[in-house]
């Protein structure tokens, strides 16, 4: 029973089955890895990119609008307010999703998500409000160039895993077969 278990096992690291879910699992892992590597941490005070976004109140039907950072400073908006409370919508059929989530409160501020998400691009932007003041605290895009280099790195380290495995079976099982001398 034992040399069967053991049989097996030696089997399994070269099967397709193996390497299929190796594959799948670095493939939904990496992709998600990559944008959480790709996130800009800002330090107070710094400037955010262009695509930083805060919610603000809506004059349109939808509970809330995401504007540029650089939009919501504007005199142009001055009429908002900025949107403090836990909402989502969807329009477009689903196509274009919108979330604000409020993330923590304390006695700095209170710290807010917002997402937004379309058919090819999702950004998600954190931000503390402290009296009326918006403080940028980070930015996370997620886009199929992540899921693509997500899927070559899966491929690549899929192979190369299985090639190391491949060639230390080898190793393992000449050094079982090996005489063993007895004292």
């Amino acid at each position: 029973m034992r040399q069967h278990i053991k049989l097996t096992l030696s089997r399994f690291p070269h099967s397709k089955l193996a390497f299929l879910c190796v594959f799948l699992l670095l493939m939904f892992l990496l992709p998600r890895l990559l944008s959480w590597l790709s996130a800009t941490d800002y330090q107070p005070g710094a400037v955010p990119s262009g695509l930083f976004q805060v919610a603000v109140s809506s004059h349109t039907g939808k509970p809330f609008e995401l504007v540029s950072l650089q939009e919501a400073r504007s005199p142009a908006l001055a009429g908002r307010t900025l949107w403090t409370q836990a909402a989502r919508f969807s329009e477009g059929g689903g196509i274009r999703e919108a979330e604000v989530r409020i993330v923590a409160q304390s006695p700095q501020g209170t710290l807010i998500e917002t997402i937004d998400s379309d058919d090819d691009l999702t950004l998600t932007s954190r931000y503390r409000v402290t009296a009326g003041r918006i403080e940028p605290v980070s930015l996370q895009t997620f886009s199929p160039g992540h899921v693509m280099s997500g899927i070559l790195l899966a491929i690549a380290l899929s192979k190369l895993l299985f090639f190391v495995l491949h060639t230390l079976k080898p190793l393992s099982m000449s050094q079982a077969n090996a005489p063993q001398e007895k004292p």
